[in-house]
């Protein structure tokens, strides 16, 4: 199956910004206004007031701003002027490697207005735009890490960057799509604004963490930005992997793995960032495995192969009913709906409604594409749903 990214008929356009723009300085914390207590508006005035809402919003919004902006640099490589951020105390920076050259200094420019030589210490193999910087001195303001796989489509997100030279600039958006664990693409779609001199920023979650990185917009088109996960970044970057609390699964071939309930990837390898407790991870093949732990005295997480001979589709086929009551049982569904793909089902849900169509698509980690007339494709997400069963 091509990847949805290579069916994009448009040209991309790297978002590094020439060095002949000038660069502002970094744009002062915006100061909050105080909301009048009880009222629910903001302000004396009945024709100014504000719904408390609104206040509360540009609250968070502002919080995470100021949380995050110390953190984000302004790197310039000859005529290049791109973003980048601390991932580290010690001064290791992640950006684009369109935005530096392997070879040769770079100049960092950090929040407080001071410059720094960097050197590029590591790009990523391949295509992947991804690359390391490092500065000496610290300790520095740096970005705690998170897994995309608590967002869903529609998750509010925003970046701070460096966009046609308007320093440290704010702006906000949502995530458009997630592709597909299956198709391999370390791709997420924003339509958060971003320019020329945003590339190598990070996109932020509502807790200011970053969870992917900027690295190109689409051409001819509006608001259409590609950003990478950072879970690709760990996996991928040697030096940014001993920097992560992350915890390695090894599962021995390509099943679907669940982290607490919550499909972080496919194997047979994944880094995943976690913080410490209690975990438990499946892995969801022909054989349902499970482990539970403490992190961080655990750390790798290990499956053997699996033994049986029979494949997902010969174990597809032998299941009629799917009840979606557990995490385990979610977890075998996510292996098993791939090959249900044209067959009819009745989706019992638990709001009592029952959907029945044919299965045109699955989605991972929880979307089933259903036709249910002749015109009419509608949507399920497994969370919802009680039982599938086989119509046919």
């Amino acid at each position: 199956m091509p990847s949805p990214i290579h069916s994009i008929a448009v040209t991309i356009s790297w978002l590094a910004l020439t060095a002949t723009s000038v660069a502002a300085e970094p744009t002062p914390t915006a100061g909050s206004d105080k909301i009048a207590s009880g009222t629910g508006t903001k302000g004396t005035d009945k024709s100014e007031q504000v719904p408390l809402a609104v206040d509360i919003f540009e609250t968070f919004q502002q919080k995470v701003f100021k949380r995050a902006a110390p953190s984000v640099v302004q790197l310039a490589q000859g005529k290049s002027l791109g973003s980048g951020f601390f991932v580290s105390p010690d001064g290791l920076i992640l950006t684009n490697k369109h935005v530096v050259n392997k070879d040769g200094a770079v100049t960092v420019k950090t929040y407080d207005g001071a410059s720094h030589e960097g050197t590029v210490i590591e790009v990523a193999d391949g295509d992947l735009d991804l690359a390391l910087v490092k500065i000496s001195g610290g300790p520095f303001p740096h970005l705690k890490m998170a897994p995309l796989s608590k967002l869903r489509i529609g998750s509010w997100v925003a970046t701070v960057g460096h966009g046609l030279g308007g320093a440290w600039t704010f702006t906000t958006g949502m995530i458009s799509n997630i592709y597909p664990f299956e198709f391999d693409e370390p791709i997420v779609q924003t339509q958060i604004p971003i320019n020329p001199g945003n590339s190598g920023g990070p996109i932020l979650n509502k807790r200011g963490e970053a969870v992917a990185v900027v690295t190109a917009k689409v051409h001819a088109a509006d608001n259409v930005n590609l950003s990478i996960r950072i879970d690709v970044a760990f996996k991928t970057l040697r030096g940014l992997a001993a920097t992560c609390d992350c915890l390695v699964i090894r599962t021995g071939d390509t099943s679907p793995v669940f982290l607490n309930g919550t499909m972080v990837g496919k194997g047979p390898s994944l880094l995943v960032p976690v913080k410490p407790g209690r975990h438990k991870v499946m892995v969801s093949g022909p054989e349902l495995k499970t482990r539970e732990f403490n992190y961080p005295e655990t750390r790798d997480v290990i499956f053997d192969a699996p033994t049986t001979k029979a494949t997902m589709s010969e174990v597809a086929a032998k299941f009629d009913v799917m009840k979606l009551n557990t995490t385990e049982q979610r977890a075998k569904a996510v292996s098993v709906l791939p090959h249900w793909v044209g067959k009819k089902v009745v989706v019992n849900q638990f709001d009592a409604r029952v959907v029945r169509g044919k299965i045109t698509a699955f989605k991972p980690p929880e979307t089933l594409h259903l036709q249910v007339s002749r015109t009419k494709v509608t949507t399920v997400e497994l969370p919802d749903v009680k039982e599938i069963r086989r119509a046919e």
